[in-house]
């Protein structure tokens, strides 16, 4: 028999601990699936569940071995909005979201993820899922990305049944809240939930931080006004061809320059996504709702045209507005085959049905005050399929625009093939600051269009 030296036995066994280390490691890093709602299944009856209704609306229903939570309102009951809730803790980390449900048709259930609050933490809802109404039975999925740069612990998932699409029913809200206040009568089922964290990379350290380098051009003269458009680009990103998002900025169509959004898109641009800031033309120059078309057109087909010179991917582009130009962002994603999202910040997506918000019908910039007018520059009218995924971020005490605005357009990008997720803030008004917490949440959104959308074949 041949003798291993003593330091090759040593050397050896340090060698098998150190993998066994860090495979244990590896492992416990790694989310394994499990689901961390209680009793999700419903087969404990609704234990693990908290409720909030009247006796009688919900009840567990049993068939061919299976256990479901079964919804009914009838339409003479008060005016109160039911829900069942189930605390998890969202850490700063992929999740996915699944569920099988049906209703009668009529019935489109609201997910809400409501942050019951702790210090220096608001109460209020933080994410929104709305689930489509279905007849039959149908297994629903969505991924997001949870929580801040710390762990937010407190956090309820709560279920509200008896919902409507807000296309086909005006739903009651509450003042400030995008919460239907009365729900409405009917019947739905649930079961299957399951909510897992996803082994998905959530830090951009691998892409950045880079130095920015920003520099101007001229797109276009129109009647002795130059228009610009001002690129950002991550100084040492190698990849290429890069995704590219071009901003818009806002002012109620009537003032408002490219360096207002220099701030947001230096910070992605840091993050190692470029972006361009395009003008237009204001109210006062000239501006309305067909020559402002005409002016973001052109800076498109500029920022096309200089693809190869920066590296950009040109069939795959992301529109990101606040206010108009959140506005303007929808309004030409959405007829833009190679934008394959829409980032509003707030933004604003119908004109007919603009509900309590004081912004959206300049009967000049409309050139009309007619119903044809408004649908005109209504980005919900101009849809095309499949939709451009909507990112639509929104303060609950927005009096500029009604915070059902971001709500309902995400539900007109679901029914038009894309994904629509509204994200609203309770405690803040019109316009969205710029934390570490959203431009997470931003990034995580723009990787997913990337990665999700193949390139137009336009």
């Amino acid at each position: 028999m041949v003798e291993m030296p003593l330091f090759q036995m040593r050397f050896g066994c340090l060698f098998f601990a150190i993998l066994v280390l860090m495979s244990a490691l590896s492992s416990a890093e790694q989310p394994d699936g499990k689901n961390l709602l209680a009793n999700p299944d419903f087969s404990t009856g609704l234990d693990g569940w908290t409720v909030s209704a009247p006796d009688g609306t919900f009840s567990i229903k049993e068939a061919s071995g299976v256990s479901s939570l079964a919804f009914f309102r009838g339409s003479d009951e008060a005016r109160a909005n039911p829900y069942v809730a189930q605390g998890v803790d969202i850490e700063r980390c992929y999740y996915r979201l699944s569920l099988r449900y049906r209703t009668d048709g009529q019935l489109a259930p609201t997910i809400l993820f409501y942050l019951v609050g702790r210090e220096g933490k608001a109460p209020g809802p933080i994410r929104i899922i709305r689930l489509p109404a279905a007849t039959e039975w149908t297994d629903f999925s969505v991924e997001f990305l949870g929580g801040g740069t710390d762990l937010i612990a407190d956090v309820e998932m709560r279920l509200y049944p008896g919902t409507v699409d807000p296309l086909r029913m005006n739903n009651v809200y509450e003042a400030g809240s995008f919460v239907p206040a009365g729900g409405h009568s009917g019947t739905a089922e649930f079961t299957d939930f399951h909510l897992e964290k996803l082994p998905k990379e959530t830090e951009s350290a691998a892409r950045g931080p880079f130095k920015v380098q920003s520099e101007e051009f001229t797109v276009a003269t129109v009647d002795g006004l130059p228009l610009k458009a001002c690129v950002d680009m991550p100084v040492g990103d190698k990849r290429e061809p890069r995704p590219v998002i071009v901003w818009i900025f806002g002012g109620g169509w009537v003032h408002g320059d490219v360096n207002s959004l220099k701030g947001w898109s230096g910070l992605f641009a840091s993050r190692g996504f470029p972006g361009v800031r395009v003008q237009y033309r204001w109210l006062s120059q000239g501006g309305n709702v067909d020559t402002v078309q005409d002016d973001l057109r052109a800076a498109i087909a500029w920022v096309k045209e200089h693809a190869e010179q920066f590296g950009w991917d040109p069939d795959r582009m992301i529109f990101a507005g606040s206010s108009a130009g959140g506005h303007l962002a929808a309004f030409l994603g959405v007829q833009t085959p190679e934008c394959i999202g829409i980032i509003g910040f707030p933004g604003m997506y119908d004109l007919v049905d603009k509900y309590d918000g004081n912004f959206g019908r300049s009967s000049k910039w409309l050139k009309g005050t007619s119903r044809e007018n408004w649908e005109s520059g209504s980005p919900a009218y101009h849809m095309r399929e499949p939709s451009p995924n909507a990112f639509l971020l929104h303060g609950a005490m927005d009096p500029a625009i009604d915070v059902r605005q971001a709500v309902n357009f995400a539900e007109v990008v679901n029914a038009h093939g894309g994904h629509g997720e509204a994200v609203i803030f309770p405690e803040m008004a019109h316009g969205i600051a710029l934390t570490p917490e959203i431009a997470d949440k931003m990034e995580a959104f723009m990787l997913t269009c990337w990665q999700d959308k193949e390139p137009t074949d336009n």
